[in-house]
């Protein structure tokens, strides 16, 4: 029979390491192939809007493309180059130029002479009018005036708006001897981009080809390079005054890990750092040959991240489910089986015996009475051992639960609170750290619960080698919730030798805390509550002292306090069984627990132990 429970036990067991094998490969497979899709579908939506966005961007300066080229077949401004000394004539362009701005909406319309200066403008009559600046050195004019169209992007150097050129040469004969200059403003092109936005949409860059951002969804990002200039496009940058006297930052942007599903596309990933915190986006470019621009749509990835979490966790409760429904319905069918095979053998029992008893019922007779007497004692005697042994168990079991469980699961709910408030705030570092706080404290007490086991029967007589203050500094964290809220002063004296004992840890933990448990009862009531614990060494032991400023223990009940079920609290507050079991334990390892009243008040609890000098956790036989 025990090899058969043997046997039904590892096959359990082997069938629920395979489920739990099983929901690991089923929780990978889900993941990958949810954060496969999830990437795919952001590469997609990812792809369109980048494309619309270019559509729209390309649209937009195609409007105003050909515009110079038309101003440039006006005889006023070529007669006006070739004589500008007609004030007349000159006040007459000015406006012309105003009248033209108006119409065609852009932000400035300007005339430049051979040299560069500018002898006519639509905002002639405003304090930042161009008239009278040279820009000989601004791309587009050296583009006109090797007679093809120029294209440019800059900061205006009078309005410090940003702004795209288009300018074309006004000739007479073979000679170049002017520019027309027209400028549209791109903040009306962000300004449209915006309002078309959602929040939580995209965000699109475009960045010139030193990789600078002037064009952006995100404000903070204007005016800042991808990555870091180097010295030649530093020194281009200088030369042009493109972005004037505008001081430019870098976004530091770092490439990322390219998931397998999008390694055949365009697009990579960058890790941008926003306040502090890194944040990683999908990114898809186009060129903009004609204007020699990147258009840059960078998607967040945490939404991938998101959707991948969801898939996983709804996989794993589902494959939750269907186990416990597998499990129960084969649970069900052996219960089944058994039963009949109970029910089998039982009437093959009742046959075979019946038969016996027939045969010798005449002979039996005079002993059956005495038997049903004998029988009947044993049953009773038998059920009463049985109920004390259950009631022996259960009182022991749950006085020391109740007594040695109530520390950490107070400790375990304030860092659930503290960590659904960090959570609450974002700080998941801290959230991080309560929860691990947490596993700790459940192993601790799975421990605890296990060592119960060990007050029915003796010691293996196997010691291993253990941190005194380790395991002070173990108790105290449980204790220290407790100690803070009642407002102790507590101390500890002699943690700087770093001594060990021959023991258990867990148990010797639970010792110390069930001490100072005790003496925060003791100190209950009083003003002034000062707790003292202190580690030293006398010859070859190692002496472990609690010492509470309370009340003290009344001298005629010392020699009681560590007999079971005796105790000086309120019932509600234990049974009794602290101090007893505490006491075991230390004779357990060898070692040996006494208490007394201190000469200036209070109650002290000295343990002594047996010194090791091995490395912490070496068993010693």
């Amino acid at each position: 029979m025990p090899d058969l429970i043997a046997f039904i036990h590892r096959r359990s067991a082997l069938m629920i390491g395979g489920l739990l094998l099983l929901l690991v490969l089923l929780v990978w497979v889900s993941g990958s192939l949810s954060r496969q899709v999830a990437f795919d579908q952001l590469q997609e939506s990812g792809v369109a809007e980048l494309n619309r966005y270019a559509n729209s961007l390309g649209v937009t300066l195609s409007r105003y493309e050909f515009i110079p080229e038309l101003l440039s077949t006006n005889p006023l401004l070529r007669d006006f180059l070739q004589d500008k000394r007609d004030e007349q004539v000159s006040q007459q362009l000015n406006l012309y130029l105003q009248k033209m701005n108006e119409v065609s909406n852009t932000s400035d319309i300007y005339l430049l002479d051979s040299l560069g200066t500018t002898v006519a403008a639509s905002n002639w009559h405003l304090p930042t009018t161009f008239i009278g600046n040279n820009y000989n050195f601004r791309p587009y004019y050296t583009q006109a005036m090797e007679g093809r169209r120029g294209r440019y992007y800059a900061l205006g150097l009078s309005s410090q708006r940003r702004g795209y050129y288009f300018s074309y040469p006004i000739t007479d004969a073979e000679d170049i001897i002017g520019v027309i200059v027209i400028k549209i403003s791109l903040s009306d092109v962000e300004l449209q981009w915006n309002s078309t936005r959602l929040p939580g949409q995209p965000d699109l860059v475009v960045t010139d080809p030193q990789g600078v951002v002037f064009i952006s969804t995100n404000p903070q990002w204007l005016y800042h390079s991808m990555q870091p200039l180097g010295p030649v496009d530093q020194q281009r940058v200088r030369l042009e005054r493109r972005y004037g006297d505008h001081a430019l930052g870098t976004l530091n942007a770092r490439a990322g890990l390219l998931p397998e599903a999008l390694k055949d596309s365009p697009a990579r990933i960058l890790v941008i750092d926003e306040q502090r915190r890194p944040r990683s986006y999908l990114v898809n470019s186009l060129m903009m040959e004609d204007a020699g621009w990147q258009v840059h749509l960078l998607s967040v990835t945490e939404p991938v991240r998101n959707q991948v979490l969801t898939t996983v966790i709804i996989t794993a409760a589902l494959f939750v489910i269907v186990a416990l429904l597998l499990l129960f319905l084969i649970e069900r069918i052996r219960y089944i089986r058994n039963l009949r095979q109970a029910h089998d053998l039982l009437e093959s029992r009742v046959i075979s015996r019946t038969a016996d008893l027939s045969k010798t019922n005449q002979q039996l007779l005079a002993e059956v009475e005495e038997r049903q007497r004998t029988e009947q004692m044993l049953r009773q005697t038998q059920d009463e051992l049985i109920q004390a042994a259950k009631l022996a168990v259960m009182g022991q079991m749950s006085a020391g639960i109740n007594h040695e469980l109530n520390q950490p699961l107070a400790a375990i709910r304030s860092y659930a609170e503290n960590a659904q408030k960090f959570l609450q705030r974002g700080r998941e570092v801290n959230t991080s750290a309560n929860l691990a706080e947490i596993v700790s404290l459940t192993e601790h007490m799975s421990k605890i619960v296990a060592q119960f086991k060990v007050f029915a029967r003796k010691s293996s007589g196997t010691l291993v080698s253990v941190s005194v203050n380790a395991c002070l500094n173990a108790a105290l964290n449980i204790i220290a919730p407790q100690l803070r809220q009642q407002r102790v002063q507590w101390s500890v004296q002699g943690s700087e030798l770093d001594l060990y004992v021959l023991g258990d840890m867990v148990r010797l933990e639970q010792v110390l805390i069930n001490l100072l448990s005790n003496a925060l009862h003791a100190m209950d009531g009083f003003d002034t509550k000062q707790l003292t614990v202190s580690i030293s060494k006398l010859d070859d032991k190692v002496v472990i002292t609690v010492h509470d400023s309370g009340k003290g223990i009344d001298e005629a009940l010392i020699e009681k306090i560590f007999e079971p079920f005796f105790t000086t609290k309120d019932v509600t507050q234990g049974l009794g069984l602290g101090l007893s079991i505490s006491h075991r334990i230390i004779e357990s390892m060898q070692g040996r627990m006494r208490a007394e009243n201190h000469s200036q008040g209070g109650a002290i609890f000295r343990i002594e132990l047996q010194q090791s000098q091995a490395q912490e956790g070496d068993q010693i036989a």
